[in-house]
């Protein structure tokens, strides 16, 4: 479980990862941005095929990341800083892979910044 700024993900013993709450910067990560998400919806995945299991959660002021138990690291929400790193500064409503080169252990959110720390020991941060 892991709680942000009027948003909740919550990850499942089978690793779905559903959240809710505020949605107007696609922050819930369900596929569109606007109103209060009530309940816990499963969250939408951009251009990957086949999701991950999810093993860790983080979230900031408006965006959120996602662990994969692939290493992979999943952002989406409000993306003004650079916060997301997938380039750009446009908000996702959906899950997209960050490109970090290697096998990710650990993700954190700040306000508007991120980090991931890979399996040799390297921390990345951006936003």
């Amino acid at each position: 479980v892991a709680c942000g700024a009027g948003v909740t993900a919550i990850v499942d013993d089978a690793g779905a990862l559903r959240t809710f709450g505020a949605n107007a910067f696609g922050q819930c990560g369900v596929g569109a941005f606007g109103e209060v998400v009530s309940k816990p919806a499963d969250v939408v995945w951009h251009d990957i095929e086949t999701p991950p299991k999810v093993v860790d959660v983080a979230l900031g002021f408006r965006h959120g990341l996602a662990l994969g138990g692939d290493g992979g690291v999943y952002s989406w929400g409000k993306d003004d800083n650079g916060q997301l790193g997938i380039g750009g500064r446009d908000a996702s409503p959906a899950l997209r892979r960050v490109d970090v080169p290697d096998r990710c252990v650990a993700v954190a959110c700040g306000l508007a910044h991120s980090a991931a720390l890979t399996d040799k020991g390297q921390l990345y941060v951006w936003g």
